[in-house]
């Protein structure tokens, strides 16, 4: 039947606004993306224009396009003349995938079936009905060195802005709460966990995730729920012409979201797919399993299983988002980007400053989650190839603080360096090395240390040993001054790039306030990475990287062939 005029109206808008976007962005084009396209022009002959040279084409020739168009190509494109039917899938099912007779023919059938005309409506609803007013800003306070503004709202919401031109085109958003599903009882973690993605893709009120699809097409504006282990929040962006739908999608998504019996059960299908093919990806499930294992397989933070999915329940889903979404009075709002000052003060007292408000208090929720306290090991065999991966695995006390922090990031730099000398140059047969120090608050600060490797299967004992007796001269500070100085020019330099993105100063904001640090204290890392000597870095390494009675080896070996 082909596609309908609505459609290509549709495909036109986004079309034209991507290139809007692409001139609105020119000033702040990351070099990146230049490259690529220097590239497409050397390798394919391709044109090197000026974004304002691009849109003024493409619009004409847009303009021009018809339905009778892409119809036409369409059906020079799909023909039964030099046909190639593609059929991918994982070792383990080539038994049961269809032979090519079984697959033509599937494909015959499907081509002779009497299709309905598809039919395109689009609702004209507004997403909120009704009107909501504008509550007044009860305080203002402002941080002059970051350039931050924080507002506490009438219902208690509090919202943390800075102004940036990093981007002309982006303006992007993060909310936090405390919380989560700490706050749920065990049996209904599998709902709790694949909340955040049923709303998502089942939408809100009237318009499911199709509807809203058709609704906002030409415009840049998204949000989502979030819920963790211990809050629970929203992630967002925009462009700043479409603020004002980012704060209504928001709302919405806060106060009216869709449960819709109908499509549950897909959705809970798509799911247990998506999971059963990204756990056939070794590296996946190994990366997965990795950032699991200090925990011991506790419930709240094990892997979801695929019959954890068919647990999922759309009314314990309701109560558990009606409970977690039913008080915003301690919600705290970043927003960061290249806003209308005037425009958004309006959006955030009307969207935000209706959001429902019961002033609840809710602390921390300790569940039982406890980490690793002895050493054992973890070997198993999963997939095809010549890759091992491995990680050894400490867990070591942590003080969280700047200062801390920083002598982390230092020595995991050099630890990183020193692997990639010792384990990946000196000896070959490691094709990945890569030291990760992540540090958690709960129940007690702690810091998790993984020391990942890819590499080859009959050499994983032998580089795990050189791991560990790199990690025996750093404790001993066997190394020179020069990788201290190149640790912290190499952060210094990643610092002076980070602060002019914003997303990390939506990041660090949100950090300042779950852990309790000022509101500017990323612009304190400079000081304290300069004033780090070799001595602070070995008494770091004493603490944090302390392998001797709490190491956890994991390994996973590709499977023998039979």
């Amino acid at each position: 039947h082909g596609f309908l005029e609505s459609e290509l109206q549709r495909a036109k808008q986004k079309q034209i606004r991507s290139l809007e976007r692409s001139v609105a962005q020119k000033a702040t084009r990351s070099s990146d993306s230049y490259t690529m396209e220097i590239i497409q022009m050397l390798s394919h002959g391709d044109i090197l224009m000026s974004p304002e040279d691009e849109e003024a084409i493409a619009k004409k020739l847009l303009e021009e396009i018809t339905l009778a168009d892409i119809n036409a190509v369409g059906a020079q494109l799909f023909t039964d003349h030099n046909r190639f039917i593609a059929l991918v899938g994982p070792e383990s099912d080539k038994d049961n995938m269809p032979n090519e007779e079984e697959l033509l023919a599937v494909f015959d059938t499907v081509k002779e079936l009497a299709l309905e005309p598809y039919s395109d409506t689009v609702s004209d609803q507004p997403f909120i009905s009704e009107k909501l007013r504008p509550v007044t800003i009860k305080k203002v306070e402002e941080n002059e060195r970051a350039g931050i503004v924080s507002w506490t709202l009438a219902n208690g919401v509090r919202v943390h802005l800075k102004h940036t031109n990093f981007k002309e085109d982006e303006v992007v958003l993060s909310a936090w709460s405390p919380g989560g599903y700490s706050y749920c009882d065990e049996a209904s973690l599998p709902s709790a966990r694949l909340l955040p993605a049923y709303i998502a893709d089942s939408g809100f009120g009237e318009f499911d995730s199709i509807a809203l699809s058709k609704a906002t097409a030409g415009k840049v504006a998204n949000a989502r729920i979030t819920l963790g282990l211990n809050s629970e929040g929203f992630g967002a962006s925009c462009s700043p012409q479409d603020m004002e739908l980012m704060f209504q999608l928001i709302h919405q998504y806060g106060t009216n979201p869709r449960f819709d019996e109908t499509n549950f059960q897909s959705f809970l299908q798509r799911q247990a797919s998506m999971l059963e093919h990204n756990r056939k990806d070794p590296q996946n499930y190994f990366m997965e399993l990795m950032f699991a294992t200090p925990y011991q397989n506790h419930p709240y933070k094990r892997l979801l299983e695929l019959e954890d999915i068919q647990k999922a329940d759309i009314e314990v889903m309701k109560e558990i988002f009606a409970e977690r979404f039913a008080d915003f009075s301690d919600f705290q709002f970043v927003i960061v980007g290249n806003f209308d000052e005037s425009k958004i003060k309006n959006y955030v007292r009307t969207y935000l400053g209706n959001l429902p408000a019961t002033y609840r208090e809710e602390p921390y929720r300790d569940v039982g989650v406890r980490t690793l306290e002895e050493a054992s090991i973890n070997q198993f065999e999963l997939g095809i190839g010549e890759r091992c991966f491995a990680s050894l695995i400490s867990i070591n006390s942590f003080d969280f603080d700047i200062a801390s922090q920083s002598k982390v990031n230092v020595l995991e730099q050099i630890y990183f360096e020193k692997l990639r000398e010792n384990v990946r140059e000196n000896l070959s047969g490691a094709y990945v090395v890569q030291p990760i120090m992540v540090p958690e608050k709960y129940p007690e600060p702690h810091l998790i240390t993984y020391s990942f490797l890819m590499c080859d299967p009959a050499r994983v004992d032998e580089l795990l040993d050189a791991t560990l007796a790199t990690v025996d001269s750093l404790r001993m500070g066997l190394f020179d001054d020069k990788y201290v100085q190149n640790a912290k020019i190499t952060l210094l330099k990643k610092h002076e790039e980070q602060i002019q993105s914003n997303y990390f100063w939506q990041n660090s904001i949100i950090k300042s306030i779950q852990n309790g640090e000022a509101i500017d204290y990323v612009l304190d890392y400079p000081q304290y990475f300069q004033a780090i000597t070799k001595e602070d870095v070995i008494t770091t390494a004493l603490r944090h990287l302390h392998f001797d009675d709490n190491i956890y080896r994991l390994i996973m070996l590709p499977q023998k062939e039979e």
